[in-house]
């Protein structure tokens, strides 16, 4: 890169995650399921209600080029529920492991 020519254009890849019904990358999203814990399900079940509210909460993806809205799991979503099964993976180890005298 020589700082003494001029920039050349160079081009975007597209961003946002295509819709579902028209097929444009002109989307963006909106309007997250659950945006404040409760805090009695926080006292009684602790981080693990965080984890399952994170799992199990959807945003819209809403397109701008044919308005057209459906649900979509965020990157956290499927962080939540790939660490719920690992924990649900090692509670069934626990279980079915035999004991040893």
């Amino acid at each position: 890169m020589n700082p003494y020519e001029p920039p050349q254009t160079v081009t975007e890849p597209a961003k946002g995650n295509r819709c579902p019904h028209c097929g444009s990358r002109e989307t963006h999203l909106s309007g997250f399921a659950r945006k404040r814990m409760n805090p009695l399900l926080f006292l009684f079940f602790g981080w693990m209600a965080i984890l399952i509210s994170s799992a199990l909460s959807r945003a819209t993806l809403v397109c701008r080029a044919c308005e057209g809205r459906s649900p979509h799991r965020t990157v956290g979503s499927w962080i939540s529920i790939g660490i719920l099964g690992i924990l649900a993976l090692l509670i069934a180890v626990g279980l079915l492991a035999p004991e040893s005298e």
